[in-house]
């Protein structure tokens, strides 16, 4: 009936404010870019200008509240990867001064709008411009521990394979990025798509070295990563 419908309407209204209205003092945060529970159900990471809160459920309470931390200026060191058309990637390249942070490296002003949860219950990712954040939100950390940069690629997409080691950053210059996750090296870079940006990857559920892409030239690409492997 119509008043059951309203209930229900009502009942929703209220949980959707119990578990993602900010409290004070981000109450001045203009709207939530993105929302994402987490593989294990527990946690709901949502992403406000270049804040990563993650919040309990079903309580809705506070878990942790993520910022970047200032960005230290690159590396001049250079480690060579190739990627698959046989040329070679260099880190120099996929960690340059990308133009989105000033002389004192200070955080980008720019609005975080992706969220990718690993499956290890500990570590997400935030894209916010040129940059991808990871963090360790585990009670006993709750903040940045890494950065994967592309270079001059603005980050479209990102996710992280099903044991949590790697992760793929798809960009809009028909790129993927692929990193381990924990030293955020570059392992190798993926051409996905003919022209255009890169609109979505996933890594398969249960071939872990399968990374399929969707792209702006209509096409759904299979990557086989098996190469990339750290021995």
């Amino acid at each position: 009936s119509a008043a059951d419908t309203t209930a229900v309407m009502k009942q929703n209204v209220l949980w959707g404010k119990k578990v993602f209205e900010l409290p004070p003092p981000e109450t001045d945060i203009e709207g939530i870019e993105s929302a994402v529970f987490s593989p294990c159900g527990n946690f709901v990471a949502l992403c406000c200008n270049h804040i990563v809160f993650v919040r309990n459920f079903p309580s809705g309470t506070l878990h942790a509240k993520l910022l970047p931390r200032e960005v230290v200026a690159p590396s001049s060191s250079s480690h060579q990867k190739k990627d698959e058309s046989g040329t070679e990637a260099t880190s120099d390249d996929a960690h340059s001064d990308s133009g989105d942070c000033d002389s004192t490296g200070s955080i980008p002003d720019c609005s975080t709008y992706m969220i990718a949860f690993a499956a290890d219950s500990k570590h997400l990712a935030s894209i916010c411009g040129q940059r991808t954040f990871l963090y360790d939100y585990s009670a006993d950390k709750k903040k940045e521990v890494g950065q994967f940069l592309t270079g001059i690629d603005e980050a479209t997409c990102v996710t992280f394979s099903t044991d949590s080691q790697q992760c793929a950053i798809g960009t809009k210059n028909c790129r993927v990025y692929l990193f381990q996750r924990s030293n955020t090296q570059l392992l190798t870079v993926i051409f996905a798509s003919a022209s255009g940006p890169v609109h979505f990857v996933a890594f398969s559920p249960t071939e872990k070295n399968v990374l399929a892409t969707a792209n702006e030239d209509e096409t759904v690409r299979l990557h086989n990563v098996t190469a990339t492997e750290q021995t």
